[in-house]
């Protein structure tokens, strides 16, 4: 036991405590926690996690209600296998749990496969979604049993294919490549200096290499030590060793990924390091707990050494979510950290483009450029920012030169499209917006600027299919519902469009828009009360409206107001003297 505050706390857990802190404030966790996508990475982790923690509890507990504790860790590793292909090593993990720390030796090795069998099955979960065997019982895109049998899914060329993301990379090269990043993975465990969001990773190129070779005996080396610990009595510490390397196979092994290093698939690792430290922090403590040096403990040397680590790694969490505090800070500092790497470079000139910095989006873009001129997306996004500076010559060189490189680059076409919008081009415009559509039906922005071209062309049954599937796809969205209900109106479904428009309001109470689009709606049907009022709230939210003031002079004058008329139709006349509707009602007045 160590003494807190007067009293007596039992070692092992602040050892557990050691582990959780290490999980839970290394910075090297930064990246699966902030970066949203990989909620993919830590919502299997956890789940991975409390499958081995209640594998644990059932082979502990000895009581009636034990085997509640095995059907939630088969449960839970369930939900991992359905959270990210990085559970796939559960089975094997449980089965080192197993012979480790219950059987105590691996003579009756056969036991523990017995045992662990129901997890065991949990592997075959991940290659069915992968090699789409779920399909054949359960055809979703159209892809039915007639032509979709076992067969044709599970076969050694189908198993090829599906277990390599990319075919840029051989499987030896890849694997060679891993070999210097696990290293760099090790590295970063130990010292987290020089995290990026984006490493300038080196492929390897055989063996040969001084750097791939003495990083795969290094590694080699971690894992003997990994076996000795576990024959020295060490076990957890060994386990945690075994389990680093184990947890990297889905990602680090010879399976080509496209992208052969980020930080956030040190996420579910991390359990095998902070058990590894943990265990040795007891085994420090145990070797100093009866040492002393005039007034120091060894006890007291252990406890600060533990809160000085903790705390350093406290501190350098929070100096790197700092990082990421927005994109042009996160990208800044890959781009100075993976000076020679295009990709940064893209990524920080769309977060300058995104704050209509158009001026360092595009400096960035062209360095891009130098690098890699064959980037479709650096040549689409510097397209973009010629035609928002209002230079359609260069931005339509730049966009026709990414379709070149990539003819089915979707964004292109939609930038393409807008370009064409700005130039009053709308033919041209509506058929860049279709392409894009055909390559990307999913993206709802697409189809807001196919329906807002449309408007303008006067075709208004095009205008509301395309958002009708946009609202579907985004709901959600006052004003694309606000756009539906406009379209509505001046296609004349007068019921589509009021029940569209006073969702976009309940949407985004503060859309002036939706409240003057439903007053054209209620003053066509003669509704004037209610127009006016829709009219009135428009005003209270945007002032001084010239179109929004002559309709209201409309209503008035509907309602026999003839002076309250002409006043709002001057009114509208003096902030918009070219106002063609305001003079002709006065005419007509």
């Amino acid at each position: 036991a160590i003494k807190v505050g007067g009293k007596f706390v039992d070692v092992s857990l602040v050892g557990g405590l050691i582990a959780g802190l290490i999980f839970a404030l290394h910075p090297i966790q930064t990246q699966a926690v902030t970066y949203i996508v990989q909620r993919l990475a830590s919502m299997a982790t956890l789940f991975y996690g409390q499958s081995l923690l209640f594998y644990v509890l059932w082979r502990m507990d000895k009581g009636k209600r034990r085997y509640m504790w095995a059907v939630w860790s088969w449960v839970m590793g369930l939900a991992a296998m359905h959270s990210k292909e990085i559970a796939f090593t559960l089975p094997a993990a449980i089965f080192l749990v197993e012979v480790l720390f219950f059987m105590g030796s691996i003579k009756n090795w056969w036991r523990a496969v017995l045992r662990v069998l129901p997890w065991g099955l949990l592997i075959l979960v991940i290659p069915a979604y992968m090699l789409g065997v779920v399909e054949v019982f359960s055809p979703s895109v159209g892809v039915g049993p007639d032509n979709y049998t076992m067969t044709k899914v599970i076969n050694f060329e189908r198993i090829k294919i599906v277990s390599k993301e990319t075919t840029e990379l051989s499987r030896s090269q890849y694997l060679l490549t891993e070999s210097n990043v696990v290293a760099k993975y090790l590295r970063l465990v130990v010292l987290p200096v020089g995290q990026n969001i984006d490493h300038d990773q080196k492929l390897a190129n055989g063996l040969g290499e001084p750097r791939t070779y003495l990083s795969a005996l290094f590694l080699l080396a971690v894992f003997i030590v990994g076996l000795v610990l576990i024959w020295r009595k060490k076990k957890m510490m060994g386990w945690g060793v075994i389990f680093f390397f184990l947890a990297l196979l889905p990602e680090s092994s010879f399976i080509p990924i496209t992208d052969v290093i980020f930080e956030h698939r040190l996420y579910l690792p991390m359990i095998g390091v902070a058990l590894f430290t943990a265990e040795g922090w007891l085994w420090m403590y145990d070797g100093l707990k009866d040492k002393k040096w005039g007034g120091v403990t060894g006890v007291k040397i252990a406890v600060v050494l533990a809160v000085v680590v903790m705390g350093s790694l406290g501190i350098a969490t929070w100096r790197r979510n700092m990082v990421w505090a927005d994109e042009v800070t996160l990208w800044t500092d890959a781009v100075k950290k993976s000076p020679f790497k295009a990709r940064p470079r893209n990524n920080l000139g769309k977060a300058y483009l995104d704050r209509r910095m158009f001026e360092e989006a595009k400096e960035s873009y062209l360095k891009e450029l130098e690098m890699d001129p064959k980037s479709a997306g650096g040549r689409n996004n510097l397209g973009s920012i010629y035609g928002l500076q209002g230079d359609y010559d260069k931005a339509l060189e730049e966009i026709n030169l990414a379709l070149e490189i990539n003819p089915s680059h979707d964004s292109a076409y939609n930038n393409l499209g807008n370009v064409y919008l700005l130039q009053g081009k709308y033919e041209e415009a509506r058929e860049a917006y279709r392409q894009a559509i055909k390559l990307n039906d999913r993206d709802s922005g697409y189809l807001m600027n196919l329906g807002d071209v449309a408007v303008r062309l006067n075709d208004m049954p095009e205008a509301i299919e395309a958002y009708q599937k946009a609202v579907k796809l985004t709901s959600g969205k006052g004003k694309w519902h606000n756009k539906l209900g406009a379209a509505y109106g001046m296609n004349g479904q007068m019921d589509e469009a009021e029940r569209e428009l006073r969702l976009a309001i309940k949407l985004a109470p503060g859309l002036a828009s939706a409240y003057s689009n439903l007053g054209n709606v209620l003053k066509n049907q003669k509704r004037w009360d209610e127009a006016g009022q829709a009219y009135a709230r428009s005003l209270n939210i945007k002032a001084n409206d010239p179109v929004v003031l002559t309709s209201i002079g409309e209503v008035l004058a509907a309602k026999g107001l003839a002076a309250k008329a002409k006043e709002a139709w001057q009114a509208a006349l003096k902030l918009d003297p070219k106002n063609k509707r305001a003079k002709l009602n006065l005419q007509n007045l």
